[in-house]
């Protein structure tokens, strides 16, 4: 596990052992009386807001060398803050003028319906809805942010990973990419799942999320082993979770993000409409 007294070392290997550029680092964030994910909005001079605008152009300079239109976010494990990070990059992007749709592509916990409506109780047609051949259009939604448009995972579907591998879904990316600067896809964590290994196809690149005192050497080591094998562009890594001013390990007064769980509610997943 990387360690803050080690933060120098952790940089190091992440980018010279790994071969993975380190785009940013992202410090651990006292409770706010605003939604973590919308902090750029709230606070744009905040420290989260500073780091954001360090990723983004990041992610512009590596477009130079590859096709990062496209993004996908993920991270090894839950609650290091993929879908918090994701959001603000997005909204981040947005800000600076470009016209942006942020897809939630994690339709094992989806949350970013959540994000723009917390009333949305995820029933509402969405990526899984359009993947299963259910619903044909409509699924690009408003949310009162210039620029930005997002797409809900919709209902919970019982195989998320057979769906993404349908060719609805590369013809969506191609449509999206062909409509907006910036195509921000947030997925399911790595770590026991294939959904990334078939999202990272459709993706000009990816962005792993990792967590100081959390992420483990061996994750790291799987996560790029399994991209190279599957040819998956690694666009860099965003460590998350830096305390800049005590010794990392000290939780208190901090807030955190939520345990990563399947589905919304211990009801069970949603079902799918079926198909008309």
């Amino acid at each position: 596990v990387f360690a803050a007294a080690s933060m120098k070392t952790a940089m190091d290997e992440i980018a010279d052992r790994f071969q993975m550029p380190i785009l940013g680092l992202v410090p651990l964030v006292k409770s706010q009386d605003y939604p973590l994910e919308k902090t750029f909005i709230h606070d744009p001079r905040a420290p989260l807001s500073e780091a954001m605008r360090m990723a983004r152009v990041s992610l512009k300079l590596s477009g130079t060398r590859i096709r990062s239109k496209s993004v996908l976010i993920t991270s090894n494990r839950p609650g290091e803050g993929k879908t918090t990070l994701a959001t603000n990059l997005a909204l981040t992007f947005a800000g600076a003028g470009e016209k942006v749709v942020l897809v939630d592509a994690d339709m094992r916990r989806p949350r970013v319906h959540k994000i723009f409506d917390p009333e949305a109780d995820g029933r509402a047609p969405g990526l899984s809805s359009f993947l299963a051949g259910v619903t044909a259009r409509g699924i690009i939604q408003k949310n009162g942010h210039q620029n930005l448009r997002f797409i809900a995972a919709g209902p919970i579907p019982p195989n998320p990973a057979e769906l993404l591998t349908s060719p609805r879904f590369d013809k969506l990316m191609r449509h999206l990419e062909k409509h907006f600067d910036r195509v921000i896809v947030d997925a399911p964590p790595h770590q026991g799942f294939a959904d990334v290994l078939v999202l990272s196809q459709n993706v000009g690149g990816v962005v792993l999320i990792t967590s100081m005192g959390e992420t483990k050497r061996e994750e790291l080591r799987q996560f790029k082993r399994n991209m190279v094998n599957n040819q998956g562009t690694i666009l860099g890594c965003l460590i998350n979770k830096v305390d800049m001013t005590r010794r990392y390990g000290y939780h208190s007064h901090y807030r955190y993000y939520q345990y990563y769980r399947y589905g919304e509610d211990a009801r069970g997943p949603k079902k799918l409409p079926s198909k008309t």
